[in-house]
């Protein structure tokens, strides 16, 4: 359920946007006139990196979606082979001992309704696409990469 209130947000010119889903939070956010218009996404993370994941959630969060993270592929498997309410998934392409496309297969092999997902990794580019043909997705990003370069691919695998 997602509710918006006008107040006090509203006098700069924002809006309060809440989200709740029952048995797994409630949040809150104030969203600038210019958010919005901007359709509110909760995406999961999945990413090792101690550093970069919590940062891409962080950045996630300030641009006003919602970001949970999944530091293993046993966690992301755990989240997402349960009722998942992702709109979006970042997927690291190297998760030490497991890699992004198994674990794309063994979730497609339960039969899992997987949302549009963008593939990041410090591969080249072809590399980076070649894994991208074989999980069967159309978002990638190359590391390092902008926060704007993410969202970007985050909005072409939200369309296709």
């Amino acid at each position: 359920m997602r509710a918006t209130s006008r107040a006090p947000a509203a006098l700069s010119g924002g809006c309060t946007a809440m989200h709740s889903a029952y048995g797994r939070f409630t949040n809150a956010r104030l969203l600038s006139e210019a958010m919005q218009d901007t359709k509110i996404l909760t995406i999961l993370v999945i990413e090792d990196d101690r550093a970069l994941g919590p940062l891409t959630v962080d950045r996630l969060r300030a641009n006003g979606h919602r970001a949970a993270l999944a530091a293993t592929a046993d966690r992301a498997f755990q989240l997402l082979s349960e009722d998942h309410f992702f709109d979006a998934i970042v997927l690291d392409l190297q998760l030490g001992a497991t890699n992004a496309e198994q674990l794309v297969v063994r979730l497609r092999a339960l039969y899992v309704d997987l949302p549009p997902i963008v593939i990041v990794s410090g591969l080249d580019q072809h590399d980076l696409d070649d894994a991208a043909r074989r999980i069967g997705v159309v978002g990638v990003c190359r590391k390092p990469c902008t926060h704007e370069e993410l969202m970007a691919a985050i909005d072409v695998a939200m369309t296709v």
